[in-house]
């Protein structure tokens, strides 16, 4: 949390100094067990969020699962248990940097290797380079797996994502 209010000192100012466009934000730390959040869905629905550790270089971090869905996203490796966490995964959004290799961030074989070997019905690539075409990325990877874009729309089974 001392991370975030120091990169981001505007957004934790109270009072009269508080700049009107400046987000309102409540802090809860995050472990690697599970934890339930009220749903913003019309059913209002509670959705259950399973931590899913990672690496992004040697730096341990966390992915989530959202019911159907896998978000892993700024990872160099998962570890063989988190492969468990995400058995039976409909939606994966991954990261997928570039071509080359990257020592705090997966290449588009090791995104492909590692989708694959999650085995969702659709993958997205995220947080890929610049230097990289969507038509590029489209050439290399096999059915089911997709470089994101701005706007793209996924759902999983449920309906909910």
């Amino acid at each position: 949390a001392q991370v975030l209010r120091d990169a981001y000192p505007y957004a934790f100012v109270e009072g009269a100094e508080r700049y009107p466009g400046a987000p309102r934000l409540d802090l809860h730390e995050v472990g690697e067990q599970s934890f339930v959040v009220d749903s913003r869905y019309p059913s209002g629905a509670s959705v259950r969020i399973v931590p899913i550790p990672a690496f992004h270089g040697e730096l341990p971090i966390l992915g989530f699962r959202i019911g159907a869905t896998a978000y892993l996203t700024d990872v160099s490796r998962i570890p063989d248990a988190s492969y468990d966490l995400v058995a039976g995964v409909d939606t994966l959004v991954i990261s997928a940097l570039r071509s080359e290799p990257h020592r705090t961030h997966f290449t588009f074989e090791q995104a492909i290797e590692a989708a694959q070997r999650i085995g969702a019905r659709q993958t997205a690539f995220t947080h890929i380079s610049h230097n990289a075409s969507h038509a590029e990325i489209a050439a290399l990877t096999p059915t089911g797996i997709a470089p994101g874009y701005d706007g793209l729309v996924l759902t999983d089974n449920g309906g909910h994502c």
